[in-house]
């Protein structure tokens, strides 16, 4: 259901990956680690929350159509754990392998939505400023999670989860980076 609803607000709302995320979270669906946390014996860190990376991940699986999408990804050489992704048409695609939960036109047409929200990611050319020596000890008072410093305008540190989380206090957490010099 939770599939359903994510392709539904991408493809007929014409939500963000980051709108739909907090709309997810304000809702209280549990995240896909909280999920595998409350279904299996998941060891992995536990993300209590939904976030765009989470969405996107959704919206990119094939898998969800009732395909096997393989060879996604492939070794650099041998003796290396260094892989790198095989472009999309050149994957083997064996359609009709399990129940879809999408159809494959609700598929292409986030495919094409979401591709165009996707903004290609450059590298940097200028390094950002240099972090204060304490800033690695800053946690969030509310949900213990690293602060991070912002690079608008005044330097802030702020809690990472502010962005998705609206239950919490997380938003109010604010630390001015000149006041720790």
């Amino acid at each position: 259901a939770v599939v359903k609803r994510i392709f539904h607000k991408a493809t007929e709302e014409h939500m963000k990956t980051s709108e739909i995320a907090r709309k997810l979270n304000s809702e209280g669906v549990p995240s896909p680690s909280m999920y595998k946390a409350e279904k299996r014996n998941y060891k992995g860190k536990v993300q209590p929350f939904w976030t765009k990376d989470n969405v996107y991940r959704t919206l990119i699986r094939r898998i969800y159509t009732g395909s096997f999408e393989m060879y996604q990804q492939h070794l650099k050489g041998v003796g290396t754990k260094l892989s790198s992704g095989i472009p999309r048409d050149k994957r083997i695609v064996i359609p009709n392998t399990h129940e879809a939960i999408i159809t494959e036109s609700i598929y292409e047409a986030a495919q094409k939505i979401i591709r165009h929200q996707t903004p290609k990611r450059r590298r940097k050319a200028v390094p950002p400023p240099p972090e204060h020596v304490l800033a690695r000890y800053l946690k969030c008072g509310c949900c213990g999670c690293k602060l991070f410093q912002t690079h608008s305008g005044e330097p802030n540190y702020e809690c990472h989860n502010a962005r998705w989380r609206t239950d919490g206090e997380c938003w109010q957490v604010n630390c001015d980076a000149a006041a720790h010099e």
